[in-house]
């Protein structure tokens, strides 16, 4: 990450639809990308410890991951929209 930064790239790993929807209301602009399977990509200014709380309410088991550095290669279409949607592109 870098110093003074307030957009932080995020990965979502869960099987509970209900939750990845929730990328949805804390990412930034509203929008998430999602792989057709158990992982989602979304961009938020909240902070880990609101992003937990958040994900909390469903109940339901997930993953969270802050990507603050990653890296990515031969990646079929699916996998490669979730890292391209975290860099912006």
């Amino acid at each position: 990450m870098n110093p003074g930064q307030t957009i932080f790239p995020y990965l979502l790993i869960t099987k509970h639809k209900e939750v990845g929807y929730l990328c949805g209301v804390v990412s930034t602009d509203g929008s998430f990308q999602h792989n057709d399977g158990e992982l989602y990509s979304f961009l938020t200014e909240k902070s880990f410890k609101e992003l937990r709380q958040e994900f909390d309410t469903a109940g339901k088991e997930y993953a969270l991951v802050e990507a603050a550095n990653y890296a990515y290669s031969n990646a079929d279409g699916r996998l490669a929209r979730i890292f391209m949607h975290l860099d912006g592109r």
